[in-house]
């Protein structure tokens, strides 16, 4: 009884499961009917050209013969048409249909959408129609929303018909200028950016009003929208409100402003500038910071601390051990001199050793590396290869070789001398197990058994001879210390 009803559930949730799928299908059936459609062109165009290459009816009619309009060929893109549950219940309940255009009405009929999905279905409407009657698009059938649009819904019997305007259109059939924009005999053109919304032309005196950020010229109607420096501004508003006025910079400390077209930005000052500047560049500084100096042209210059110089005061930047100064902007750094270098040097690289380190020489003023391997005694020639590194050499075994104790050797002598090393490692191990069994053997056995009776015996007898209980108690424990040792 319980199998029985778990089967009856599983049942009835398939059908719902498949009930549901063909519900969902149906809700858009003009888009599965088109999709089909879709599919059987591709197919028909692919059966063309991998078969035999055509392309067009007239030439099908006279080439391809029977294969054409044949049973074989409808078959073949039938097989690869639908892919989902949708298109499969469709062509299921329609095959008929689409068997009858093939075979008879298909030249007469060409467009297979018009036909079967309009026509026959009724789930779909024309092109450029929408809704329940297949209404003409905003603008008409051969011009929906003035070629300037999307008609929203178009070929669905639920479809809404709404245009939606591409960017500088609107209205109903996406006719007239949006606003920003003027039309330029055939086209809707933005306005210039200084114009606020709308405008007559594409000039900066076509504006009906002027945007942020710009101002009319003068006072005539066609006067120019033109930029505002708000830099300048707001320092003549700076200027004049000097005693007593609250007016701020536009931009922080240690940055300055930038007029842009309609607004402005903020920069940073030169990184030689202590604090705030007017403009770009170590010219425009208000004090120079630490690390530069004021030339007589007023610009921030760098001071090189290792070289001393002007704007710098007592000796130059020496660095300490095998390191050198190395001027940055605004300070310096005591930079490691070159690995071949010995005893410190003058600056980067080995041209500025003092003196070379083993594995170098000098060698027109720049310490070079020195080719051990050019030295045949350095590695054993027969069983090694020398290889050169900077500064040193390295040894390596000849292939087939290994090194054994600082020796390269055949590897069959270090396979022996691998394995007389592991049979001592194996005997030492026995020999030193068979003393821990002996000795685990000793420990192990059971002594309590022998000196349990007897202390006890030994404590009733203390009480009747005292003295002697203690001598044999002594004597107990003596002996069991020698045992267990």
């Amino acid at each position: 009884m319980a199998g029985d009803f778990c089967f009856r559930i599983a049942s009835l949730a398939v059908l719902l499961l498949v009930l549901g799928s063909a519900a969902a299908g149906r809700k858009g059936r003009c888009e599965v009917c088109k999709n089909f459609v879709k599919a059987f062109e591709k197919g028909l165009k692919s059966t063309e050209n991998s078969n035999f290459a055509g392309g067009d009816t007239s030439w099908e009619e006279e080439k391809l013969g029977s294969y054409a309009n044949s049973e074989v060929r409808f078959v073949e893109i039938l097989d690869g048409v639908c892919k989902d549950y949708e298109c499969h219940t469709l062509l299921e309940e329609n095959e008929e249909h689409v068997e009858r255009w093939w075979f008879k009405l298909r030249h007469k009929k060409p467009d297979l959408k018009l036909w079967f999905c309009h026509d026959q279905l009724d789930v779909c409407c024309p092109d450029n129609t929408f809704g329940p009657t297949c209404q003409e698009c905003p603008g008409g059938v051969d011009d929906p929303c003035g070629g300037q649009g999307t008609c929203e819904g178009a070929e669905e019997k639920d479809g809404v018909g709404t245009c939606r305007c591409n960017r500088g259109y609107r209205g109903d059939s996406c006719r007239e200028c949006d606003r920003g924009f003027y039309n330029d005999s055939s086209s809707c053109v933005a306005c210039h950016r200084a114009c606020r919304d709308d405008c007559s032309g594409g000039g900066v005196g076509d504006c009906l009003e002027c945007a942020s950020g710009y101002s009319r010229s003068g006072d005539d109607e066609g006067a120019e929208c033109k930029d505002v420096n708000e830099c300048e501004e707001r320092e003549r508003e700076m200027e004049e409100e000097e005693e007593g006025g609250n007016s701020t910079p536009l931009c922080e400390e240690g940055k300055y402003c930038f007029n842009t077209q309609g607004s402005y930005r903020c920069n940073d000052c030169d990184r030689s500038c202590q604090k705030g500047c007017s403009g770009p560049g170590p010219a425009k500084c208000e004090a120079c910071g630490a690390g530069y100096y004021t030339s007589k042209f007023n610009i921030c210059k760098d001071i090189n601390e290792c070289e001393g110089g002007e704007g710098w005061e007592g000796e130059p930047v020496t660095c300490e051990g095998a390191t050198f100064c190395e001027n940055t902007p605004g300070s310096y750094q005591c930079r490691a001199c070159h690995v071949a270098c010995l005893g410190g040097c003058r600056g980067a690289g080995p041209t500025n050793c003092v003196d070379c380190k083993q594995g170098f020489k000098m060698d027109d003023g720049e310490c070079k590396d020195v080719n051990e391997c050019e030295d045949e005694s350095v590695c054993d020639v027969d069983s090694e290869n020398c290889s050169n590194l900077i500064g040193s050499f390295k040894c390596k075994c000849k292939p087939g070789l290994v090194r054994v104790e600082g020796k390269c050797v055949e590897k069959v002598v270090k396979e022996r001398e691998s394995k007389k090393k592991t049979k001592k490692k194996k005997k030492a191990k026995k020999d030193g197990a068979g003393e821990g069994e002996e000795e685990t053997k000793r420990m192990q056995f059971p002594w309590y058994h022998v000196l349990a009776p007897l202390s006890l015996a030994i404590v009733t007898y203390k009480f009747s001879r005292p003295n002697l209980a203690s001598s044999v108690s002594m004597t107990v424990v003596l002996v069991a210390a020698a045992l267990h040792s």
